[in-house]
């Protein structure tokens, strides 16, 4: 339809099993946004589409999907910008070459100023980056940038446990503690030196490590199995 093709974006290429996987974004049209898949053996001749997500839960629009194999699992990783603040959400299953099927879901990320994330493996990891978008700041946002990346993140999927933790050369910037991130038993709350942006309760903390760069918070609790990333403005 004229609506699938406006809506037609974000190509992404993972080699898994043998085969090139490409997923893009995409619409029906009536307001679900789907996921479509193509796979290919030599990155110029691509099967035909086929929709392995479809969900009116997930609004009219999918962006940003990422689609890629971590041990016997397959995972799926894809944002929404429909609210405030912005999704991302990560859907573990199986895959048996043509339908995906969703097994677990995390809503890792608590933002509020995270969107987007992608992915590739360097020869023995997964390596993500995230786009902070300063979404909670009308402002900031529409003025003086159009955001940033995040640190490189580990993913790892093990014991049914999803987590993003900074590759090895970020854990010495650190820390256990900021006057942004307010603990409170399991709640973290984020405070961008005027208010507090975001409030969310975590089934337990275990551990909260935080790395501040200028204007920018990352919070990894559990090391990465949550996480809040947030721009502040003072």
């Amino acid at each position: 339809t004229s609506e699938s093709r406006r809506e037609f974006r974000d190509p992404k290429v993972n080699y898994f099993d043998g085969k090139y996987y490409m997923v893009t974004s995409d619409s029906d049209g009536t307001g679900t946004g789907m996921i479509c898949l193509r796979e290919s053996d030599d990155l110029i001749h691509w099967s035909n589409m086929q929709y392995i997500l479809s969900d009116k839960e997930f609004g009219p629009v999918i962006e940003c999907p990422d689609f890629y194999k971590e041990g016997d699992k397959y995972i799926l990783t894809f944002s929404l910008s429909v609210g405030k603040p912005y999704r991302v959400i990560t859907l573990v299953g199986s895959f048996d070459g043509t339908s995906f099927t969703a097994e677990k879901r995390f809503d890792t990320e608590s933002g509020p100023d995270y969107y987007a994330p992608q992915s590739f493996e360097d020869g023995r990891r997964r390596i993500s980056f995230g786009w902070i978008t300063p979404s909670s700041d009308t402002e900031l946002r529409s003025n003086k940038t159009t955001g940033a990346l995040t640190v490189a993140r580990e993913v790892t999927y093990k014991d049914g446990i999803l987590r993003h933790y900074p590759i090895d050369g970020y854990k010495n910037l650190l820390m256990k503690s900021d006057p942004h991130v307010i603990v409170e038993e399991n709640t973290i709350k984020l405070f961008d030196g005027k208010r507090i942006v975001s409030e969310r309760h975590y089934p337990k903390i275990e551990s909260v490590d935080i790395l501040r760069d200028l204007n920018i918070i990352e919070v990894f609790i559990n090391k990465g199995e949550y996480t809040s990333t947030f721009w502040y403005s003072e």
